[in-house]
């Protein structure tokens, strides 16, 4: 392979950006047989474990056109910060479009490569749904090393095949379990 062949990576980016260009500009958020039709479960269950007396502040890489925004800009306090990132600009704008205004919570909508975005201090939430493993050398970036900071990835997707560790609370250790909404707890 030449120096100026694409890397498999490089490939799979390409293809990545063109299925979700197409998707996007035929789909819109709750779009019937397209993942857009609701947020994954994971988002509730991850508000759900916040702190609630406070203004947070929450990182949605990949953020796409907002599934996971909108549960966050509804679901956190007034005076929260929602970093929506996606690589795309075009999903950027649909987000900055479809984002609804919800109470004082700011949304800050960025295009961007993951690799290269740069966290503020006192974050609360960095949700990166179906994202993490579209960076070259996922298992070294700082956002896929779980607690202990082994360098595997803690991989939080909609793959069947793989489960993740569950989602604990910082204020009691409990794991999250239930229906998107519900505060369900388990030992």
């Amino acid at each position: 392979m030449s120096d100026d062949a694409p890397s498999d990576f490089d490939r799979a980016r390409r293809e990545t950006v063109r299925y979700h260009e197409e998707l996007y500009a035929g789909a819109s958020l709750g779009a019937r047989g397209t993942w857009l039709a609701r947020p994954h479960p994971l988002i509730f269950e991850a508000i759900a474990l916040l702190p609630t007396g406070r203004p947070l502040v929450a990182y949605d890489l990949g953020a796409g056109i907002g599934r996971h925004t909108v549960p966050l800009i509804e679901g956190l306090p007034d005076g929260s910060v929602v970093h929506a990132v996606d690589l795309l600009a075009s999903a950027v704008r649909r987000l900055e479009q479809l984002a609804p205004a919800s109470g004082s919570t700011r949304v800050i909508a960025q295009q961007a490569d993951l690799a290269d975005v740069e966290f503020d201090r006192g974050i609360d939430l960095v949700f990166a749904f179906s994202a993490i493993e579209h960076l070259p050398g996922a298992s070294g970036h700082p956002a896929a090393a779980p607690e202990g900071g082994d360098g595997d990835p803690a991989w939080w997707r909609d793959r069947p095949r793989r489960r993740g560790r569950p989602l604990r609370s910082r204020r009691d250790g409990r794991a999250a379990t239930g229906a998107p909404g519900e505060r369900h707890h388990r030992a």
